[in-house]
């Protein structure tokens, strides 16, 4: 999206490429001025909102202190408090720390790990609550509990049963990361929050945790001014809310027994006994931002803010009805109320930048204001989408909402995401932090790769599984699992839909396959279009309501008007008795692989797992050898393959669930099988009689005995085409850790695949999509299905709550195909090209404009020698005076790193793996940064980087407020130190294909 923004010192705008807002005003950020050493004194009191503020504690008034500086007590300075942090004990004391340099030199209170605590045992907190901390995410101590307790309960509150809440972080065991335990979950004792990736950089961060107990989704962890994290809040258990807090300890320090002890700085703790407001959150941010100087995510700026108008705060009316009324979440109370049904607007989810808009019609759908007008001389700043207009834009000028504003202006019509309007000036800093505000939360892209730019099929609050078959009248037929609720809705069923434009438009989805009425849950369907032009479905399906204990069945009913009606009768698919359910007592299953013809029989695939946990998993296929002809259903045959009691599973991975079978017919007359695992990577396997025997089972690589495919427990998709080449969509990364198996799946990534002796050898993948800010806890997008018609494909998928369509770039695929086919280096976006003589003169002739990363992104392209790879040498850079910029230089585990700075934020970067490059040889390295998925690659001698041996992936994920980066222009360097020689360079304006970085060493 191009912003704008009209101005009363005149137009500021978000300039061209490489720009940033920009006019006479002076550029900066507001959350990074420092405060200097009177930021903490007495003027703080008047920073944070004083109301039910319960607990204060500030390491630059620290309390009493022994010789040592360890403290005995940290002084609670909320106003009326009972009582203090506190530590008897000399030998447990936390040590306070003068001045830190990465928080502006203020001070903090050091916890070593091993015994320091501090308790605060008077300290009661509610099922209201607002708890803030400025606290290091620090290496913790390895072994022992999984947690570390940053400031939790004194009697084990990261334990079931405890009646408190617990904030700290994973052990040294794991990577470092932030998590919430919280007391209150329904049907269990409590539950764990933690951010859903990227995690937050080691250093000191600004930690955020909010509950309204009563309120829908009611409970958040913030990181930087960041929702990363939210959860149900509507119950407590017995005895909550407990009394008596502990800082630095995670065990029972009440009975004598501390443990899981936390080891970092901590600089600042508050906590309320109600949930803040949201211009009282930005307060309280700002005030710690501004104060420790750290980053946050854009936020707006709160002073003199009049009126905040948010739908990402809005509850959507039940039944459909309008809105009827839109708070004002800036504190001045100027809300808006519509009473008449006939005139209120419509809340329109996901509607700009994938954010929530209200609908407004003209003259036919309004607001009331109450007579508040905005006021003369102040700014206000407006995210809306215009009617009739494909893009958003972000405008100076008040839309027109409540007659009394329109001053003879027609009444708004169109979508407004975000209204906020100040009664005074904005200062140039201010203006830059609003600009950069607005920028992150509703840029719009027109990136075809970007989840919201997919055709919508179907939105509901749950959607899996959208897959498609070809009628014979030529219309798309979609199949979907949705619920209204969740996936595990009680209304979990099936709709079908349409499509006769190649997915560009949809039919209204019908509930037409299984009745509504005593709901079985039918659930996780396929489809298959017959050449008889019959329609078959096959899905799950309980075999009694949802209120009762049932096991589940596999069935198919039949369409032969092309879905319009389904067969009264249901037909069930015979799941033969194995091993599993005589040792279990039964077993579970479900199906995600559309049903195929090979030759005149027709397959589908099916896993099995054991009931409870989904352990043991194992894969079968059902084999009918005259489904394609027989028009009585009751008639169709089906053999269960492989015979006996064990299905297709590579025992000899470190697995136990594998799941999600999907078998691909090869040209050679043999079977190839996928499914996914919580081993970080996929498994494969081969069969050459008909899925009868399957020999060849192990882990999936991209070539026999090469490496690993990467993928989290999710959907491993793989299609062959009409001329016999492959696709595969997959993941690309290992699970963020042993409570996140599920995820990444936020980016998606496909790789081509062409059959050599009866194995498909998989070429260097692409990022094929990618989405931000998704639902279902930010897992991301999955069950993906293709669909082939007259040379061109398209996927389906859904990310749990909206089913999209997408188009398949053609030339993507042609590269993807043919990668390593290309001689000759792409020229397009190629802004210098550097031989080895250039190299070795060091400096770029002419300046270069760094280019922007909202949206945007560069590569850089190189061939270096080392003689020592020892870290810290400075292969090649580009910065402006300012030192924005980027670097290459050698890290540790003797790999190559970029690193960007936008000289607003902390610099970011990614490395090569460890132990690719080699000393005296030459090794061509690609660093690939890309501002649509905001994501960095590294390639090595042609092959794309995927974590080696002990990482999790082999690209990184930088902040979105990196967007600051593209102001240039920057000078270009190239090193030559004594360890290593640059012999070529070449520098893109634009993120490359892998496609075109694998073809650059040839």
């Amino acid at each position: 999206m191009h912003i704008v923004m009209l101005f009363w010192l005149g137009q500021v705008r978000r300039m061209g490429r490489g720009g940033r807002w920009a006019s006479a005003l002076a550029l900066g950020v507001l959350t990074s001025l420092g405060c200097g050493a009177n930021a903490g004194g007495a003027g703080a009191a008047a920073e944070i909102p004083a109301d039910g503020l319960l607990l204060w504690l500030r390491a630059d008034a620290p309390g009493d202190r022994d010789g040592s500086d360890a403290i005995a007590t940290w002084e609670n300075r909320a106003p009326g408090a009972p009582g203090n942090a506190a530590q008897p004990a000399a030998g447990r004391r936390p040590r306070w720390i003068r001045s830190v340099p990465s928080i502006g030199g203020q001070a903090a209170v050091d916890f070593d790990g091993k015994d320091d605590f501090l308790d605060v045992p008077w300290l009661k907190i509610g099922p209201r609550a607002t708890v803030y901390a400025v606290a290091e995410n620090a290496a913790q101590t390895p072994g022992g509990s999984y947690w570390r307790t940053l400031f939790g309960g004194d009697d084990d509150s990261f334990r079931g049963g405890a009646t408190k809440y617990a904030f700290g972080f994973r052990n040294g065991d794991h990577e470092p990361i932030f998590v919430a335990s919280l007391y209150y979950a329904p049907e269990r004792a409590w539950q764990l929050m933690e951010p859903t990736p990227p995690s937050p950089q080691v250093g000191f961060h600004i930690y955020g945790f909010l509950r309204d107990a009563p309120a829908p989704g009611g409970m958040r962890v913030r990181v930087g001014g960041q929702d990363v994290a939210a959860a149900i809040a509507d119950k407590n258990p017995p005895g909550f809310p407990g009394t008596g807090y502990t800082l630095g300890q995670g065990g029972d320090a009440r009975a004598g027994k501390p443990g899981r002890f936390y080891r970092g700085r901590v600089a600042e703790i508050i906590a309320y006994d109600r949930p803040l407001s949201a211009v009282e959150v930005l307060q309280v941010e700002e005030y710690l931002a501004r104060k420790y100087r750290l980053k946050r995510v854009p936020a707006p700026p709160t002073k003199g803010m009049a009126l905040w108008l948010n739908a990402g705060s809005l509850d959507a009316p039940k039944g459909g009805r309008g809105l009827d009324r839109w708070p004002d979440e800036s504190g001045r109370d100027h809300g808006a109320a519509q009473p008449d049904p006939r005139r209120r607007p419509v809340l329109v989810p996901r509607e700009i930048n994938g954010r929530p808009a209200v609908s407004f019609a003209g003259e036919s759908a309004g607001l009331d204001f109450g007579g508040w007008r905005p006021p003369a001389g102040g700014a206000a700043y407006a995210a809306i989408r215009d009617a009739g207009d494909a893009r958003a834009r972000i405008a100076r000028e008040i839309p027109p909402l409540d007659a009394r504003w329109s001053d003879g202006k027609p009444r708004f019509d169109g979508m407004l995401s975000e209204l906020i309007i100040y009664d005074r000036a904005p200062s140039p800093e201010e203006a830059e932090e609003l600009g950069r505000y607005l920028d992150f939360r509703y840029a719009e892209t027109p990136d075809p790769r970007h989840f919201e730019n997919g055709m919508l099929i179907f939105r509901n609050g749950y959607n899996d599984q959208p897959y498609v078959v070809k009628c014979r009248d030529g219309s798309w037929l979609c199949v979907i699992t949705t619920s209204a609720i969740a996936e595990s809705g009680k209304d979990r069923t099936l709709v079908v839909t349409r499509s006769r434009d190649h997915g560009r438009t949809w039919e209204q989805p019908r509930y037409a396959i299984e009745p509504r009425d005593g709901m079985r849950q039918p659930s996780w369907a396929t489809l298959y279009a017959a050449p008889t032009g019959r329609v078959y479905v096959f899905y799950n399906l309980r075999n009694e309501p949802i209120d009762r204990r049932s096991p589940v069945g596999f069935f198919f009913k039949y369409s032969d008007d092309l879905g319009e009606t389904w067969s009264p009768e249901r037909y069930p698919v015979p799941v033969r008795e194995i091993g599993l359910d005589r040792e279990f007592g039964g077993t579970g299953g479900w199906s995600v692989c559309p049903p195929m013809d090979v030759g005149k029989d027709v397959l589908v695939s099916y896993t099995r797992y054991a009931p409870k946990g989904r352990g043991r998993g194992q894969g079968f296929v059902f084999r009918s050898d005259n489904l394609q002809s027989e028009g009585d259903p009751a008639k169709i045959r089906w053999e269960m393959l492989p015979a006996g009691d064990e299905g297709i599973r590579a025992n000899d991975v470190d697995s136990d669930m594998q799941e999600e079978h999907i078998i691909t017919p090869l040209a050679n007359g043999g079977l190839f099988c996928i499914w996914r695992t919580t081993a970080g990577h996929a498994c494969h396997g081969y069969s050459r009689d008909g899925g009868r025997t399957w020999p060849a089972r192990g882990p999936a690589t991209y070539e026999p005995g090469g490496r690993p495919i990467r993928h989290p427990l999710a959907c491993c998709r793989p299609f062959r085409t009409s001329d016999g080449r492959y696709l595969l969509w997959f993941h690309n990364s290992r699970p963020d850790g042993p409570t996140a198996i599920y995820r990444p799946r936020d980016v998606v990534w496909l790789a081509a695949g062409r059959e050599l002796d009866g194995i498909i050898r998989w070429s260097q993948p692409e990022v094929l999509m990618y989405g931000f800010d998704l639902p279902v806890r930010g897992i991301g997008m999955s069950y993906p299905d293709f669909i082939e018609e007259g040379g061109r494909f398209w996927v389906t998928t859904t990310d749990k709550e909206d089913a999209r369509i997408f188009q398949l770039d053609p030339t993507m695929l042609d590269g993807l195909w043919n990668q390593g086919a290309r001689k000759d280096p792409p020229k397009e976006g190629l802004v210098i090209a550097l031989d080895e003589g250039d190299c070795r003169r060091g400096n770029a002739s002419k300046p270069v404009q760094l280019p922007d990363l909202l949206h945007g992104g560069f590569s850089v392209d190189l061939v270096v020698r080392f003689d020592d790879l020892h870290p810290g040498q400075q292969v090649a850079s580009c910065r402006t005076e300012a030192g924005r910029g980027w670097a290459v230089t050698t890290a540790d585990g003797g790999a190559l790193r970029i690193d960007v700075d936008d000289g607003l934020n902390r610099p970011e970067g990614w490395a090569t793996d460890p132990g690719l490059l080699a000393t005296g040889r030459d090794h061509h390295v690609s660093f690939i940064v890309d501002g649509g998925p905001n994501l960095i690659l590294a390639l090595v001698d042609g092959r794309l980087c995927d974590g080696g041996a002990a990482g999790d992936r082999g690209w990184g994920r930088f902040s979105r407020r990196m967007m600051g980066f593209g102001e240039g222009p920057g000078t270009l360097s190239v090193g030559q130190g004594p360890g290593f020689r640059v012999t070529r360079l070449r520098l893109y304006d634009r993120p490359l294909r892998v496609s075109e970085a694998v073809a650059l060493p040839r």
